[in-house]
């Protein structure tokens, strides 16, 4: 019997180029939930690529926001 897995991650700085290809490689590995925490310091290029894999992908990917200065920590 298999369990859903969800992975969390807070997206690395200019790493959009990378996040598509991260999250595919996983959805085929049995990855069927991905949370990205959405930090002050996001680029935009990185929502642009969470919607395109929606689209294809719907609600595979869900985006958090996340500020790291209102708990008292630097991102």
């Amino acid at each position: 019997r298999q369990h859903p897995v969800t992975l969390c991650t807070s997206p690395l700085q200019n790493g959009a180029e990378y996040l598509k290809q991260w999250i595919l490689f996983h959805y085929l590995v049995g990855v069927r939930k991905f949370v990205v925490y959405k930090t002050t310091d996001t680029h935009q290029q990185m929502q642009h690529v969470i919607e395109k894999i929606n689209q294809h992908y719907p609600h595979l990917v869900d985006v958090v926001p996340w500020n790291f200065s209102s708990m008292g920590l630097t991102d």
